[in-house]
């Protein structure tokens, strides 16, 4: 449970201390990042049980391809001058929040049914491995 919130702050952070250029706009990046939370949040959320945590699973292994995409073509990019930051951290902050808030209510159906997490597991441990390089 504690990983999923985790890998959520993991991609904000991401989000506001990586930029991009020379292709993509730093915008464009952090927008598709988000755009790429919001998906990582609706399908953990659409787990009701095994089926859906099979289904999820196939789709998290998918996430984590693209987040590993993201992730490169921000670090190649650089970070993003402090104005452009700034705006960036401002316009992506009620679509966080709402992420947040979306993520919050899902651990506690996966705190009643870990065996649901257990399917989840290595899908998440990618996604996770992803936001630490």
């Amino acid at each position: 449970m504690k990983m999923l919130l985790q890998s959520t702050v993991t991609l904000f952070a991401i989000l506001c201390l990586s930029g991009c250029g020379g292709g993509p706009s730093h915008e464009e990046v952090a927008n598709d990042i988000v755009d790429t939370m919001e998906e990582f949040a609706d399908i953990v959320t659409s787990v009701k049980d095994e089926a859906s945590a099979d289904k999820a699973a196939k789709e998290l292994d998918k996430i984590a391809s693209r987040l590993e995409k993201l992730k490169a073509q921000a670090d190649k990019l650089g970070e993003p001058p402090a104005d452009v930051k700034d705006k960036i951290e401002k316009k992506m902050e009620e679509r966080e929040k709402a992420i947040k808030s979306k993520m919050m209510g899902m651990m506690t159906t996966m705190m009643t049914k870990p065996e649901l997490m257990e399917k989840l597991q290595p899908a998440m441990d990618k996604i996770d491995k992803v936001m630490k390089e």
